[in-house]
């Protein structure tokens, strides 16, 4: 596989999620090439920003998929395959983080040692036209953000992921995924209305 999309006239190509993994499971080569090309460019994206590294990233997305098609007759029933693909990308790369830095660190250490996960105000607001300076001030506030914030702020309005999916992938109670998107917005907000910027928590970053 290459970074490039793969061709592939599957009839399998308009198929569900769910249908596109058993047949993958089942053998059907189409049913990875299906889902590289759907999830390949979001996946890289996430990892980009989450390590820092664009070779990094798009070595751990490769070696996911090949990772899948290797374990294909073990592979579980899944039904929710686009929170299987974030949760075991954000897996791998905190391990080999945790690899490069010393051994039998503990993951929030991990955490507090990635580069900061920047966006440009595209992908922070598809949906909405900004001038300069409305995105000068988006990404100031933004980046005020702990790294927790940043992230789930990403996969809930950008990815468009449930809570619920948000709570498997950063491995954290659904709860609290919602916690961090009403602090961020609220944190958002109050940069944004121009008044002074309140220090952030440490249990937040």
């Amino acid at each position: 596989m290459t970074r490039s999309r793969i061709h592939n006239g599957s009839a399998f190509n308009d198929c569900c999620d769910p249908l596109v993994w058993k047949a993958l499971r089942n053998g059907e080569i189409d049913g990875l090439k299906i889902l590289y090309n759907r999830y390949h460019s979001s996946l890289y994206l996430y990892a980009e920003k989450f390590c820092g590294s664009p070779d990094m990233a798009e070595d751990h997305v490769q070696n996911l998929f090949l990772r899948i098609w290797e374990k294909r007759n073990s592979l579980a029933e899944v039904t929710g395959v686009k929170t299987y693909l974030w949760t075991a990308l954000r897996r791998s790369l905190i391990t080999t983080l945790n690899k490069n830095q010393r051994e039998n660190i503990y993951q929030e250490e991990v955490f507090d040692n990635l580069p900061d996960m920047n966006f440009n105000a595209e992908e922070l607001l598809t949906q909405r036209e900004l001038d300069d300076q409305n995105k000068d001030e988006l990404m100031n506030a933004f980046g005020q953000l702990s790294k927790r914030q940043r992230e789930v702020i990403f996969l809930k309005f950008y990815e468009g992921m449930t809570y619920e999916e948000i709570e498997q992938i950063m491995q954290v109670s659904s709860q609290t995924s919602r916690n961090y998107v009403c602090e961020a917005l609220k944190t958002l907000k109050f940069i944004l209305s121009g008044k002074a910027v309140k220090p952030r928590s440490k249990h937040t970053g």
